[in-house]
């Protein structure tokens, strides 16, 4: 057995009462309507009255930059170096010259007669702007000795006929020049020793 339900149909009878709700109904929703209108109105006024944003406000954002204060640097004043006119040169050392300049022997002179002992061999020598010269000796036929700057002075000779020889080379240069000298010794007595070598020079400048 089935049972149906039926919605009961409401009908109004009065249409008078229809109508009357209907505008009851619409003069309701007209505070709805404005108060909406009203919000949006304000919240386009707010939005209006807003202050843009500040370039403070947005900086705040933004990483802050550094204030450097700048360094200054003074430089002193420095007199100015001597500077030589270009026709003037500074004066530079002088290389010395590998050469002989005057050399001589001045005692004992030539053939002279020696009746001392010892015999020293003087020798002029004008140096000037040489480098300077050493020299080697010898008595008669004998050995040469080494070279040295060192006077001569003959110890113990014999008596008779001698010559000196002496050998004079630069101490910078291959250049040699040889110099001799004859004498003749006259001793009263040969009680001296042996003839050696010791220093006397005169040097001219």
């Amino acid at each position: 057995m089935q049972f149906t339900f039926q919605r009961p149909e409401i009908k109004l009878k009065n249409p008078i009462k229809k109508h009357y709700l209907e505008f009851v109904t619409a003069f309701l929703t007209i505070p709805v309507l404005l108060t909406v209108f009203f919000n949006n109105v304000q919240n386009l006024r707010k939005s209006e009255a807003a202050p843009a944003t500040s370039p403070e406000s947005s900086s705040t954002s933004q990483p802050q930059a550094l204030n450097i204060e700048p360094i200054i640097i003074t430089q002193k004043e420095t007199s100015p170096a001597a500077t030589v006119p270009e026709n003037q040169s500074s004066p530079l050392p002088q290389a010395c010259e590998p050469v002989i300049n005057h050399f001589e022997i001045v005692a004992p002179s030539e053939n002279q007669s020696v009746t001392h002992d010892p015999v020293c061999i003087d020798v002029v020598y004008d140096q000037g702007n040489s480098c300077g010269v050493v020299w080697s000796y010898k008595i008669n036929d004998g050995n040469f000795s080494e070279f040295d700057d060192k006077n001569i002075c003959l110890y113990g000779l014999t008596n008779g006929q001698k010559t000196v020889t002496l050998r004079v080379k630069s101490l910078s240069g291959k250049e040699e020049k040889t110099y001799t000298r004859n004498f003749t010794v006259q001793l009263e007595s040969q009680s001296s020793p042996p003839a050696s070598g010791s220093a006397s020079l005169f040097s001219s400048t």
